[in-house]
């Protein structure tokens, strides 16, 4: 257990820094298309294969972001900390997956989590 949680800790550290510059270029990307003077000289193919790769980028900006996000949590709630510890207030239409993060508890820490203000217990390899 502990070098499953080494690993994932690392690989949280990793996504977050990934996260962090994509979000950064998806920004500057943005920026530019906006104020230069290309989408307006472009022909119509070569501004449609533009955007195409910018929606691309934010696409796999907010796979990554929720990916993170699942995986975060389901780490803190191993690591002990409750749910509402976690993320004390969210906004109305943006809770987290809980079917994403209790698959994530079970198939990677073998744990089961069934109420939300409780922390996941040991799966029982007999049953």
């Amino acid at each position: 257990m502990r070098e499953k949680m080494r690993v994932e800790k690392e690989w949280l550290k990793t996504m977050a820094i990934e996260i962090r510059k994509k979000r950064k270029e998806w920004k500057e990307n943005q920026r530019a298309y906006h104020f230069m003077e290309a989408p307006t000289t472009m022909n119509w193919e070569e501004n449609m294969r533009e955007r195409g790769r910018m929606y691309k980028a934010f696409r796999q900006l907010e796979q990554w972001s929720y990916e993170y996000r699942h995986r975060h949590i389901a780490y803190s709630l191993v690591r002990g900390n409750k749910y509402h510890q976690i993320e004390r207030t969210v906004r109305e239409g943006n809770e987290p997956n809980m079917k994403m993060v209790i698959r994530i508890l079970e198939e990677d820490y073998k744990l089961k989590w069934i109420n939300i203000n409780e922390l996941p217990v040991q799966i029982d390899e007999a049953a």
